[in-house]
């Protein structure tokens, strides 16, 4: 039941989701200036609850349920703080008609329905398997008990106390105060949002008669929708279901009064406001930036939004912003640069329409900072757009639109959401008269909007600031005076910073002649094999990928199976970091800033990485990039750029990520302290993921112990040697016009002599010794605010290529997941962020199943016998059918031909295939392995790999 806290681009906020704004208090049909699709069939039933249901002919396998009330965050009164929140969760607990709950009724984890709470409203979704009908049934049955059926026990409200709190933990970090001071600054300037001062103790000590109270005013049938979105086969039923499901729900005699907050916010005054962020032991170090942020109002978007001309002056308004963004990027485009950034508070916040500005700037440079920020307005403002960057912008929000396919359900639910909560007009072929709209729209008439927007200073201004700064002294009149001489300070016209037409000179590929090669034939992985003059192993797959993310991108993969390893132990830290800090700075003659205008104009993306065991570089572009693509691969690896204010900014940056690090930094401590007592320095596991190769406090501290030099000669030793790497290349493309391009760049990369002396395999390759031991790791330098539980048993892998064998790993690891979550549901524990898995650790060879969670502290013990029960239940054949069966269906969605086939999915198959030397597995022979599976198969595994001496518990807290 994850809430809708989705962050902004350039700006954490805390709470965000839904906005209302369709006051219909009135039963009867919907108003006639709510623009709004004729092929959706709706209707407002007497007591005020509205229902709409829009049937696809394309072939989809659910409906789509989404049950909108709008009550959120807003609608909480002085005492209720989160109770919008906690009520959502309610909802899972005991209700009239689910009296153990809906996960306990449905059996955990075979349907997906999950609920999200936001500022303006709470939804909550059902997705109902086709021509289900008694499921159907549930989901009606359930949204009538949120309407009217929740029994908002003291017992259950008391469960979900903890539950709450875990939740907030895990995504809000450790750094809580910084998360605290931005709501702080949220709700002295908008209203509506409330200060999350002395959060955990309200959240411990409310009534339960103020959160009845909540439920009582605000769910009722005038606030609320359905939306049924899908292959509807008989629209007249369903709209009788609906009917016969609703309509007896009794409205309000005396409602409350649904504040437009957003209404509020336009016609207050300007605001100014400072707010202090305390500084913890955890940033003592780095006393932190000051943060200013700015808004620009934009009344006539909200004023509007229910008509067509609503939506055009909203995405004229998001233009602006996508090019304030860019201005405001090429114009800190410097190394120790302070930063500043446009954003879009209303689409990622759920504030009222506003154009916002961040600025983080250490106190001695806010000044400096402000100033340039604001000479970059008034430059916009006075001379408008380029060309060029019209041009830019407006093909990108055309593609946006060329991209939505309505065909899909996803497009119906988001557009249905945003008609009902933030009262967006839908009219019939919206994205038609949109993407006309747009296409007619003038680089002057655009440009007029600007000069007139930005014609005004920010009417409203937060700041926060750290404990002692001096910043903290700031006056309204100080800080609005220095914006006002901004404007007025001469700008000359914007000139586009220079971009680079070329990543290499013409003469140098002009030199780099094209390689030989011995052709090995086609391998069992049904790629062509090859062994370039330098050593390189090339692997060449031409296929035609399954529809979906990157399947018109041709897949780079090289990797090497050397890393930080081979480095001596006061190099390590260097080596680990080393990608990072190249690709701050560059290659060749680029920076990262100019290295980044070339690429803007491409599909490229290439990311060098060095783990414990290996070190690769990945990579990805379009058929008509590829040159271009093979071209930064070798100059990442031949000539990367060395500059030493490009290594000071880099590791600020990082001083700083950390400071202001989300929870995965306790995450990743927790789990490089688990890879130390079980001897797994693997730091890497997923080789597509894009996450960096070393995390936490790990990588912080060994971000004081790098060095320049040593990093570049580390980077360089494990980059040069070109016959220890295997490069994949996969996607649909002619092999007579990769291949000479593979000639060219990889075959030219060098091979020096003096190669790194160390295994290519992990010099350990047993599973631990010691199992049936219990690890207290010792807690780390900042303050935890609850505990870290991972309970494991590995176990030798007596063959590595025994395909069957992973499988039913992995089986057991998804039937302990999905029993798992009985553990919140079933047992009451006040659990949020828990995890199981099964799988096999191919670094070092072994098997690994897991059980995790994040929990309080006075429940460990019970939950350590639990976590140990659920094993044991599997091992003695308690497994439910409907577990046992969504377990099997899971897997073979995961072999089966369309994912085997997708361009991730391949480049990984390849990669076990030609790292490891594991077997291609047939996507058939996987799925009908798979439909063989027993019961009685999962049991033997489990009795097998879960014994006692394979045993291990970790355990993290303060």
């Amino acid at each position: 039941m994850d809430a809708l806290y989705r962050l902004l681009i350039f700006v954490t906020i805390i709470v965000c989701s839904f906005t209302p704004a369709m006051a219909q208090s009135e039963p009867g049909p919907m108003a006639d200036t709510l623009l709004l699709d004729n092929s959706i069939r709706h209707g407002r039933l007497p007591n005020g609850f509205t229902y709409y249901m829009k049937s696809l002919t394309k072939d989809q396998p659910k409906l789509y349920l989404n049950f909108y009330v709008k009550a959120g965050y807003n609608q909480e009164d002085k005492g209720q703080l989160n109770l919008a929140h906690a009520l959502e969760h309610l909802a899972f607990e005991t209700t009239e008609n689910f009296p153990l709950g809906l996960f306990n009724t449905l059996e955990v984890g075979l349907y997906r329905f999950n609920g999200s709470t936001g500022s303006k409203g709470t939804n909550y979704n059902f997705d109902v398997p086709i021509n289900n009908v008694a499921i159907l049934d549930t989901a009606f049955l359930w949204f009538k008990d949120i309407a009217t059926g929740l029994t908002l026990s003291d017992t259950d409200i008391d469960h979900i106390r903890e539950e709450l709190r875990q939740e907030f933990l895990l995504k809000n970090g450790k750094d809580l105060n910084k998360r605290f001071a931005e709501a702080n600054l949220q709700a002295a300037l908008f209203p509506g949002r409330k200060s999350r001062d002395h959060f955990f103790e309200h959240l411990k000590a409310f009534k339960p008669e103020t959160l009845r109270r909540f439920y009582k005013d605000w769910y009722r049938p005038d606030l609320m929708a359905l939306s049924v979105i899908g292959n509807i086969k008989d629209l007249d039923a369903m709209e009788r279901k609906i009917k016969e499901t609703f309509s007896d729900i009794r409205p309000h005699k005396n409602p409350r009064i649904h504040v437009d907050f957003d209404s509020i916010y336009f016609e207050r005054p300007s605001q100014y406001v400072v707010v202090e962020k305390p500084t913890g032991a955890t940033s003592s170090m780095h006393n932190g930036d000051v943060e200013i942020q700015l808004f620009f109002r934009a009344p006539d978007v909200a004023e509007k939004m229910h008509t067509l001309d609503g939506i055009k002056r909203l995405i004229r308004l998001q233009l602006l912003i996508a090019l304030v963004s860019e201005r405001l990027n090429v114009a800190t485009h410097a190394y120790n640069s302070f930063y500043a950034g446009a954003f879009d508070p209303y689409t990622y916040g759920d504030f009222p329409p506003t154009l916002g500005i961040k600025i983080n700037a250490e106190h001695y440079e806010t000044r400096t900072a402000l100033q340039q920020t604001i000479q970059v307005l008034h430059q916009l403002q006075k001379y408008g757009a380029l060309e060029q960057e019209w041009t830019t912008i407006k093909k990108e929000r055309l593609q946006s639109i060329n991209n939505t396919d309505s065909a899909y359900a996803k497009y119906w639910v988001n557009e249905i959401g945003n008609q009902f909560l933030h009262g967006q007009a839908l009219p019939s072929n919206k994205q038609a008269l949109l993407k006309k709209w747009l296409s007619d729209l003038s680089l002057g008439d655009f440009n007029d909007f600007v000069r007139e927007f930005l014609s005004k200073t920010p009417e409203d201004i937060g700041i926060i600031v750290p404990t002692g700064d001096k910043a903290l002294s700031y006056g309204e009149q100080e800080i609005r005076s220095r914006i006002k001489n901004a404007f007025k300070k001469p700008v000359h016209p914007y000139m586009l910073p220079e971009t680079p037409t070329v990543l290499m000179p013409v003469e140098k590929t002009v030199g780099l002649k094209e390689k030989g090669y011995i052709d090995k034939g086609i391998g069992e992985s049904g790629a062509r094999e090859l062994v370039l003059d330098n050593g390189i192993q090339v692997v060449l797959k031409s296929y035609i990928p399954s529809p979906g993310v990157y399947s018109d991108k041709i897949m780079l993969h090289g990797f090497s199976p050397k890393g930080a390893s081979c480095a001596s132990k006061e190099d390590y830290y260097a080596a680990l970091l080393a990608p990072g800090i190249v690709k701050n700075a560059g290659v060749g003659a680029m920076d990262k800033f100019m290295l980044k205008r070339f690429l803007s104009n491409t599909s490229i993306s290439v990311s060098p990485y060095i783990g414990y065991y290996e070190t690769g570089i990945t990579a990805n572009a379009a058929l008509n990039d590829v040159e271009k693509m093979l071209q930064l691969i070798y100059l990442y690896i031949t000539t990367p750029r060395k500059d030493q204010e490009a290594f000071k900014d880099w590791k600020l940056e990082e001083q700083k990520s950390y400071y202001n690090s989300s929870s995965n930094i306790i995450q990743a401590d927790f789990y490089n302290a688990i890879g130390e007592i079980t001897g797994d320095s693997s730091v890497r596991r997923n080789p597509l993921s894009s996450k960096r190769a070393l995390q936490g406090t790990k990588r912080f501290r060994g971000i004081k112990q790098a060095n320049l030099d040593k990093a570049y000669e580390a980077y360089k030793s494990l980059f040069g040697h070109a016959k220890d790497f295997t490069f994949l290349i996969s996607g649909a493309f002619a092999m007579d016009s990769v291949l000479p391009l593979v000639q060219k760049y990889l075959g030219n990369l060098p091979d020096i002599s003096d190669s790194p002396q160390c295994s290519q395999k992990p010099a350990n390759t047993d599973a631990p010794s010691n199992g049936l031991s219990y690890h207290e790791i010792p807690p780390p330098d900042y303050q935890m605010h609850n505990t870290s539980y991972s309970l494991r048993f590995m176990s030798k892998a007596s063959d590595m290529d025994d395909w069957r064998e992973e499988i039913k790993i992995r089986a057991l690891g998804r039937i302990a997941m999905l029993k798992a979550w009985s553990l919140r549901f079933e047992k009451g524990y006040s659990l949020y962020d828990l995890s199981a898995s099964g799988q096999l650790n191919k670094d070092k060879s072994r098997y690994e199943i897991s059980i995790n969670f994040n929990c309080e502290l006075k429940e460990l013990p019970l939950l350590r016998g639990d976590s140990k029960k659920i094993i044991h239940q599997i091992k003695s054949g308690q497994v439910t059918r409907e577990i046992l069966q969504k377990t099997f269906k899971e897997l073979k969605s995961a072999y089966n031909q369309t994912n085997a086939t997708t361009p991730r999915e391949m480049q990984h198959r390849l990669y076990n295939h030609y790292r490891y030397e594991l077997s291609w597995v047939d996507s058939v022979e996987a799925e009908n392995y798979i439909e063989s599976l027993t019961l009685k198969d999962i049991m033997d595994a489990a009795n097998v790999y879960c014994k006692e001496e394979n045993l291990f518990e970790f355990v993290m807290k303060n």
